[in-house]
């Protein structure tokens, strides 16, 4: 290389090497432009001080490269909010990552890293007991020339970083653009514990609430055994009792607390009260895949459990057999739910009758629909549309 060895001190990094050679990487600053040129020296340079000296051995030079110039790294310096730097890579005679060193920083590097003076020096430099990983990141980066992105932290260094890297010619360099998102993850673990807390006290709620129901429900079938004028009513309000406490366990093994499958809720209840109150009358379902705002869970189950209660103790003759079969479909954001049922007894205008179609009406109008009830020579059948 002769005269054209640069004046100024010059960092090497060392490649593979020819017998009796050693390779080396230089970058300079010269004119506004920083500069590389790689190649071979005879006899090898000294690198323990990070830099090579004048006079040891002939030089083979292979090529020369600019990486960057000033101009365009200060515009992205203004351009650009994350940190970035141009660094290469420092390997063993193995050619094995060991170490890599800063070229060029932004003006925000010191801010995003916490390292000062940076230019020049290595990581193991400036943090002696870096994580391995970083270096065999980026040694990838370099040498096998594979860009990636990962988000790593530090221990060492106290952060977390979010960073992009790319390889950049000469081959040995590459780029880094990174920002610090310590206080990001700090505020994301804070919020997973305070999710995680809020969970657990919903879940506790809803077990408790759950106690609640079974309890008050054990009650009413305790005073419906011991008062037999008052059975019908306190089994109706038993009824209503189970429908909510059927809602709370399925929001309680739900993955959403605001959203509902109701082909399950619906055919929880209606197993539950083929269980307790159907008698000999057969009860069947054909749920469509429907998924409701939780909201409308509570009045529609309530509206399934006051149906199935009239069907079975009004529509059929006492000691009769009959059939009910509960429908519940969507299309077109139109829900439809019916209860057909193969008695004529609907017709009759008891008392009780009246308060629970009260209370179906009540809770139809709460889904903005109504019920329509048709009476037929076959039976009875009775449906509620409304919006999801």
């Amino acid at each position: 290389m002769g005269e054209d060895w640069p004046s100024a001190c010059c960092h090497a990094t060392v490649f593979r090497y020819p017998i009796g050679w050693t390779p080396v990487l230089w970058h300079w600053s010269t004119r506004g432009c920083l500069n590389v040129q790689w190649g071979c020296v005879k006899g090898g340079p000294d690198v323990r001080a990070g830099c090579c000296a004048r006079s040891k051995g002939s030089v083979c030079v292979n090529k020369r490269a600019t990486v960057i110039d000033d101009q365009i790294f200060e515009t992205l310096d203004v351009l650009l909010d994350e940190a970035f730097c141009l660094c290469t890579i420092l390997t063993d005679q193995q050619g094995r990552p060991v170490d890599y060193r800063f070229l060029r920083v932004s003006r925000n590097f010191e801010d995003a890293t916490g390292l000062r003076d940076a230019e020049g020096r290595t990581a193991l430099e400036l943090v002696p007991s870096l994580e391995s990983e970083w270096i065999e990141a980026y040694g990838r980066v370099a040498l096998r020339r594979e860009p990636m992105h990962f988000t790593e932290g530090s221990p060492t260094m106290g952060r977390q970083f979010d960073v992009f890297a790319a390889p950049v010619d000469p081959p040995g360099c590459f780029a880094i653009l990174f920002r610090d998102v310590t206080e990001i993850r700090r505020i994301e673990a804070e919020r997973e514990a305070e999710l995680e807390r809020l969970q657990y006290l919903l879940r506790e709620l809803n077990h408790r609430v759950m106690n609640s129901f079974a309890v008050i429900s054990s009650v009413l079938s305790m005073e419906a055994r011991s008062a037999p004028e008052a059975r019908a009513a306190l089994e109706r309000v038993q009824g209503r009792v189970q429908a909510l406490g059927s809602l709370y366990r399925r929001i309680e093994g739900a993955t959403q607390v605001d959203q509902i499958e109701i082909a399950e809720y619906l055919g929880g209840n209606v197993a539950s009260f083929r269980d307790s109150f159907a008698g000999g009358v057969a009860i069947t379902a054909d749920l469509g895949a429907v998924t409701l705002p939780t909201r409308a869970a509570v009045p529609l189950g309530l509206i399934v459990n006051e149906l199935l209660t009239e069907a079975v103790n009004r529509a059929f003759p006492p000691g009769e057999s009959g059939k009910v079969h509960l429908t519940f479909a969507e299309k077109d954001g139109l829900c439809r739910l019916s209860v057909t049922a193969n008695g004529t007894g609907l017709r009759d205008g008891a008392e009780e009758s009246h308060v629970g179609r009260g209370l179906v009406a009540a809770f139809a109008a709460e889904l903005g629909g109504e019920l329509t009830t048709e009476f037929q020579d076959g039976g009875t059948y009775a449906f509620i549309e409304f919006r999801a």
